[in-house]
């Protein structure tokens, strides 16, 4: 199924994370366990959602620990500048593990997860 392969792609990266958690008896990296949640989360409640979006709700944390917050000042304007460039990396980087698995087309307009929230279907 292609939706899977996509999920192994971004999980790929996820899989890396130096972070754990420790969730139902299990250690797990944190983003890794973090796209699986938000996929059931997203699977619960809009299953109808396009595949695009489903990749783009798995991936919204990829590679996170590569920019730590506490690279950026611990204030409101430290926050937003991490906060925003974040949205850079993370699209960067699921775009890299997706053509990196061979979805050149597949998935060329994922949701832009910005500021606005503006969803492209």
């Amino acid at each position: 199924m292609i939706l899977e392969q996509a999920y192994d792609a971004v999980d790929l990266l996820n899989k890396q994370d130096p972070i754990s958690v420790f969730h139902n008896g299990i250690t797990w990296p944190a983003e890794l366990l973090y796209g699986i949640r938000m996929t059931q989360e997203i699977e619960q409640f809009r299953p109808e959602s396009s595949d695009s979006l489903k990749v783009a709700v798995r991936a919204q944390h990829i590679g996170r620990w590569l920019s730590p917050r506490s690279n950026y000042p611990m204030d409101k304007a430290g926050y937003t500048k991490w906060r925003t460039e974040l949205y850079g990396i993370h699209a960067e980087l699921a775009g890299k593990q997706l053509k990196d698995a061979g979805f050149v087309d597949s998935f060329t307009r994922l949701p832009s997860l910005g500021s606005s929230l503006t969803w492209v279907n």
